[in-house]
């Protein structure tokens, strides 16, 4: 089990970030949650109660290659419907922040603009666990290589009825918190560093072919 490093603090505060964003990060969500990273297959990864109500699911996983440096990664979560849908299919779309996929670019891999993981977590104190979304991700300023605001996010897993979700997916990520980690040049080295999970890019080396033969 990982904890969100307590060095994400001290990295926000050494670089100097406004009153409100400090306060944003120093919130105690993150620094009482144990993660416990999802290492996915190449493909489609099985998570077996990946519901808070004990339902399977399948994180699908691939990469667009499209011959130059701005290939990226596309995430898409399947949930075993509930019983209120399972008459119209026994498996239905998980949305992601409102929408049906994620993608992440990794770039050259030194200079990435986005990044995510899958997590469980759980806070301490309790027993259960809930699926979590970890994403960082910064804006390309003149050059993708310069140093640009960088956001952390953490997305959970819920679950809501047909009348609450309105015209969303039952099942959902949606967004707990919101860091701004400062400026950096690369999304993977702000979550191997600072939040301290494993970037995928360190497990998926085929989408660095074109770069690191």
């Amino acid at each position: 089990m990982k904890r969100l490093s307590p060095l994400l603090f001290l990295y926000v505060l050494f670089i100097g970030l406004t009153p409100q964003a400090q306060a944003q990060t120093a919130t105690a969500y993150f620094h009482s949650t144990l993660f416990d990273e999802i290492f996915l297959n190449d493909e489609a990864t099985s998570i077996p109660h990946m519901t808070d109500d004990g339902r399977a699911g399948t994180i699908i996983h691939t990469w667009r290659e499209n011959g130059n440096a701005w290939g990226y990664h596309v995430y898409m979560v399947t949930a075993t419907s509930d019983k209120t849908e399972a008459h119209i299919s026994p498996i239905s779309l998980v949305e992601i922040d409102g929408k049906d996929k994620l993608t992440a670019s990794p770039h050259t891999g030194d200079d990435a603009l986005s990044t995510a993981v899958f997590a469980r977590g759980t806070k301490q104190g309790e027993t259960t666990s809930h699926l979590y979304l970890i994403t960082v991700r910064r804006p390309m300023l003149d050059s993708v290589p310069d140093p640009s605001p960088t956001t952390v996010r953490i997305y959970r897993l819920i679950h809501s009825s047909p009348k609450k979700a309105g015209h969303a997916t039952l099942d959902r990520f949606v967004l707990q918190e919101s860091i701004n980690a400062g400026n950096s040049s690369n999304t993977q080295a702000v979550l191997k560093d600072i939040v301290g999970l494993t970037p995928y890019e360190d497990i998926f080396p085929y989408a660095y072919r074109l770069h690191h033969p």
